[in-house]
């Protein structure tokens, strides 16, 4: 992320959500474009998706990453704003246009793709919102399980 926020210095790099090991984003937080909010309201985290110019999702590659479910992805995909994660198999899962880049790769040059191509079409949009809603997945779950 200091990559990222080096990249754009006239850019922000905005951390949204509680910060429950502050000492481990210290020195990025040093930067003097990126800024903490702290937690919000959901309504909130939805605004700021769609204010941003891109959403990013970086991880290092732990077992811990590589068995999380990635909600913020989903969230991130329904803005419509152009999507970076990095490349782990929870995030491979998800469809929808997201630029991957492989766990300790490239992430400016992944972040500058994501910018060049820019925000999707609304069809693209709404795709990506009835792909990942709860209810497409819950149905999914439940055509399983129903047939086992």
């Amino acid at each position: 992320m200091r990559s990222v926020a080096r990249a754009w210095p006239e850019g922000t790099v905005a951390l949204v959500g509680p910060l429950t090991e502050p000492e481990h984003l210290a020195s990025l937080l040093e930067e003097p474009n990126v800024v903490s909010h702290g937690a919000v309201e959901r309504r909130q985290v939805a605004a700021l998706a769609c204010a941003a110019d891109a959403c990013l999702v970086p991880h290092n590659q732990t077992p811990l990453t590589e068995a999380m479910s990635p909600l913020k992805l989903y969230e991130y995909l329904a803005s419509g704003r152009p999507v970076v994660a990095t490349d782990l198999e929870p995030v491979r899962r998800v469809e929808g246009p997201v630029t991957r880049v492989a766990p300790g790769g490239d992430f400016v040059a992944g972040v500058r793709a994501a910018l060049a191509a820019g925000p999707v079409s609304e069809q693209q949009r709404q795709r990506a919102i009835a792909t990942n809603s709860w209810a497409t997945r819950s149905s999914e779950v439940m055509d399983l399980s129903l047939s086992l």
